[in-house]
């Protein structure tokens, strides 16, 4: 249940990102229609249930002094005395796909849709003479841009939460290479 939430939470503010991208430097192209709202909300949480369905399926239990949950997957061994059983080709295909849906991906959208809605904001200049309201609502456009470069204003969490999250895709990735280079030879599974 967390994998599902915690995708749909990072793909819904993918979504705000590329809404607030049109609105403010494609403001004169037609706003999403409630029909394809309803599409793009159905699509994310169809593909944070897709993403999550392995927690489902091959989460399993094991109760010892305490209760351990964990992943075994369909192409892990039955001789589970190998250091690196756990780590199957099915799980690393899993993180890496994780990785890039999750992380890589929105993060290179957010980042660029938020660039040039600040350098839209930043650099509009007013064409002709300038009213008092237009210079008004060019101080208003250029305070509301200070969320992108204030770290303690909403879009700020974005990024710190992308920081703090960043060394945790490639460790489950990268994991089992290094962990299958470094294994003794007398630690590895015998042959039955």
């Amino acid at each position: 249940m967390a994998v599902l939430c915690m995708v749909g939470s990072i793909l819904t503010l993918m979504a705000i990102s590329v809404e607030r991208y049109f609105a403010i430097v494609h403001p004169l192209r037609p706003r999403m229609t409630e029909k394809t709202t309803v599409c793009v909300a159905t699509g994310i949480w169809f593909f944070s249930t897709l993403l999550s369905l392995p927690y489902l399926i091959f989460s399993y239990t094991y109760t010892d002094e305490r209760t351990t949950c964990y992943l075994e997957w369909p192409d892990s061994p039955e001789n589970d005395t190998d250091l690196q059983a756990h780590f199957t080709i099915s799980e690393q295909v899993y993180n890496a796909t994780f990785m890039f849906s999750t992380y890589v991906v929105p993060l290179i959208i957010i980042s660029y849709a938020y660039a040039r809605v600040g350098i839209e904001l930043w650099g509009s200049h007013i064409v002709g003479e300038a009213t008092p309201h237009q210079l008004e609502s060019l101080q208003a456009k250029r305070k509301a841009n200070s969320v992108f470069t204030c770290p303690d204003e909403i879009n700020g969490r974005l990024s710190k939460k992308s920081s703090l999250s960043a060394p945790l895709h490639p460790y489950c990735v990268l994991h089992p290479i290094f962990m299958h280079a470094h294994i003794p030879p007398n630690q590895s599974r015998s042959p039955s």
